[in-house]
């Protein structure tokens, strides 16, 4: 299985949760998080998190993280 992780520069990362206009009432789902890079800005702009999965790994990584979000995995 082929991964892509966005990791490289925060920057993008800022920029693609600033561009969403999130507020801290939106509800967000957000489709294999992975290692939660992209999820780290996410849970910061707003309180409604939530992550689907495939990878347990990658789910309990997300778990020990305590980042305010629902995860969810399919195995």
């Amino acid at each position: 299985m082929n991964s892509f992780f966005i990791c490289s520069k925060k920057y993008i990362l800022k920029n693609i949760v600033k561009s969403a206009e999130l507020k801290k009432d939106t509800n967000v789902i957000e489709i294999g998080p992975g290692l939660g890079f992209l999820t780290n800005y996410l849970q910061q702009a707003t309180t409604n998190v939530l992550c689907y999965e495939i990878d347990e790994q990658m789910v309990e990584h997300l778990n020990e993280l305590n980042y305010n979000i629902s995860t969810v995995s399919y195995t």
